[in-house]
């Protein structure tokens, strides 16, 4: 009976030591897998932030108040960085193009083009409704003084 108590008690004493040194021999991987999951919690609420922005440009956009947003400053302040940039020259004008859609949605999302001209300010912008290609065109862009009811010719 001694026997097996002892017994007993040297392999409760075993276990429970060398299940801590798992965790100091593994420390380093559990602390990756720990990092792994705080910054996958970082990117969903980055891309619900984008989205907000987004969205508040969209409602800019559709309400006919992007002359409130003059310039790239104000637009990066107010709806943060673009999804998209590129330099392109339209009638030997050059611009600087925002675009912006929601973060997850590469395809059949609504987007937002903005066209800065060389001073960076908001000269004209094209809105393309979910699921629409909408081909670059000088005489498709709105410009933001007049929002949505003339277009450029």
């Amino acid at each position: 009976m001694k026997m097996t108590k002892l017994f007993l008690i040297l392999l409760l004493f075993f276990a429970v030591s060398s299940t801590g040194c798992a965790k100091v021999a593994h420390m380093q991987e559990l602390l990756r897998l720990k990092g792994y999951s705080e910054e996958k919690d970082r990117q969903e609420l980055l891309v619900e932030n984008q989205n907000k922005r987004f969205e508040r440009l969209l409602a800019a956009v559709k309400s006919n108040q992007l002359e409130n947003f003059p310039d790239q400053r104000s637009i990066w302040m107010s709806f943060g960085e673009p999804v998209f940039e590129k330099k392109i020259t339209l009638a030997q004008t050059p611009y600087t193009v925002w675009m912006y859609r929601y973060s997850t949605k590469f395809f059949g999302s609504e987007k937002v083009y903005l066209y800065f001209d060389e001073k960076r300010n908001l000269s004209s912008f094209d809105f393309s409704p979910g699921g629409v290609m909408t081909p670059v065109k000088r005489k498709g862009l709105q410009h933001v003084q007049q929002a949505s009811s003339k277009t450029r010719s």
